[in-house]
């Protein structure tokens, strides 16, 4: 299992190397009122860091309240 996950970190890192090595020319990023220019890989990274952590924050958000679980005991007359 050691050697699977080994095998799977270095062709993870390899593939993410040759990313890096095909996107390095610069971008310009225009957004509201701010304006800069970026390597095109740390843009789709930054873009990537912020759709994951949308997705984090709204995982649980439309999840029903269920109602409150009745004590031990009671019944639903006497609640």
């Amino acid at each position: 299992m050691r050697n699977l996950k080994m095998v799977l970190s270095l062709a993870g890192l390899t593939l993410f190397l040759i990313f890096v090595i095909q996107n390095t020319e610069a971008v310009d990023v225009e957004f509201l009122f701010w304006s800069f220019q970026t390597r095109r890989a740390i843009l789709l990274f930054i873009v990537l860091a912020i759709g994951i952590g949308i997705g984090w924050i709204l995982h649980g958000w439309p999840r029903r309240r269920r109602p409150d679980k009745l004590y031990a005991g009671e019944t639903k007359e006497d609640a």
